[in-house]
């Protein structure tokens, strides 16, 4: 099994391009466009929203002082993951999009 390469900088993602073969970068470049957004908890409101980037459902929340239990509203919200390295390493769509086509195309002359 090949070892998990670890990509730090967007300088990583070209150089492998430049030194491995299609099949060993590719999913590198690949996963870019993977995971870029995520459902975050927003907390708890009165009115829930639903609609392709939101959700909510409804818990049961008890009072710790009266033992009072209340049916309270939390909505989720999905959006971008500031944390992935789409973001963080500056890509822009298009570079992802002309690598990965690039080692598809490559790919298929192999195949």
């Amino acid at each position: 099994m090949a070892k998990k390469l670890h990509l730090a900088t967007k300088s990583d993602y070209y150089s492998i391009k430049r030194i491995h073969k299609p099949k060993v970068w590719l999913p590198y470049w690949k996963a870019l466009n993977v995971g870029r957004q995520m459902w975050y908890d927003i907390g708890l409101v009165e009115t829930g929203i639903k609609d392709e980037t939101h959700y909510w459902v409804e818990e049961e929340q008890k009072d710790q002082q009266t033992g009072e239990v209340t049916t309270v509203i939390r909505q989720y919200e999905y959006r971008d993951n500031p944390l992935h390295p789409f973001f963080n390493l500056h890509f822009t769509q298009e570079e992802i999009d002309a690598s990965i086509e690039e080692g598809e195309n490559l790919l298929a002359k192999i195949a």
